[in-house]
């Protein structure tokens, strides 16, 4: 499939101090308060964030690109495989008010989900709210982040498998690679080319299934020789 482009532009002029527009994007304390339920920490030029909606169980991956306080915001956003480039800039030193970031971010993501699922089709699209059996959209997205190199998406990035019958949270794509009962009943295989070094104190997931006080099952105890 060739690389397709969309390029959506949104503009809106209004009375309210750039600095305090620009805190409440780069701020997930303030930004959780209309956007996000939960952001891993503040947006810096460089670094990678995750960002967690109320809407969904998983973390999405955002990479921040070029940040110009007051003035300039760019960020990379990350869905199996598929890289998304926001830009939000004030090109007048003219105010936002935040509402009118409220409007725009939300309407951003409405155009970019339709946009979506017109370019790939809504069959890939419709997982992402809780589609009965995305074993295939899982095991795509993990072999794409094997086969990229991308480490963070590989051993980091929690997911939620659903078979149609079970459903596993906070799942990586590792944990599904490595693990045997995992291995062979999703055809998802490990990755030769990722070392995850994960630590065996914290290597878990969510099994559904379980009574609500087992359904984190701890893995580095039973699987010593793959974690640290």
């Amino acid at each position: 499939m060739e690389n397709q482009i969309l390029e959506i532009k949104t503009a809106l002029q209004i009375q309210k101090p750039s600095g305090e527009v620009f805190e409440a994007i780069v701020d997930p304390s303030k930004m959780s308060n209309y956007f996000i339920s939960k952001g891993s920490g503040r947006m810096i030029e460089g670094m990678q964030v995750m960002w967690k909606f109320p809407e969904f169980d998983d973390e999405f991956p955002v990479r921040v690109g070029q940040i110009e306080k007051d003035k300039y915001i760019s960020f990379y956003w990350d869905s199996d495989g598929l890289e998304l480039f926001v830009e939000m800039m004030n090109k007048k030193a003219q105010g936002l008010s935040i509402n009118a970031i409220i409007l725009i971010v939300l309407g951003l993501f409405v155009l970019v989900i339709l946009a979506l699922g017109f370019m790939l089709g809504w069959n890939k699209i419709v997982p992402w709210f809780g589609e009965k059996n995305n074993v295939d959209t899982i095991s795509k997205s993990c072999e794409t982040a094997c086969g990229s190199d991308n480490m963070f998406n590989y051993c980091s990035v929690k997911r939620e498998l659903s078979d149609g019958t079970s459903t596993y949270k906070n799942i990586t794509c590792y944990t599904l690679g490595v693990i045997p009962v995992f291995a062979n009943m999703y055809g998802i295989s490990a990755c030769s080319n990722i070392n995850c070094n994960v630590k065996c104190e914290s290597w878990e997931y969510t099994d559904m299934q379980k009574p609500k006080d087992e359904q984190r099952v701890h893995l580095g105890e039973s699987n010593p020789t793959l974690c640290r």
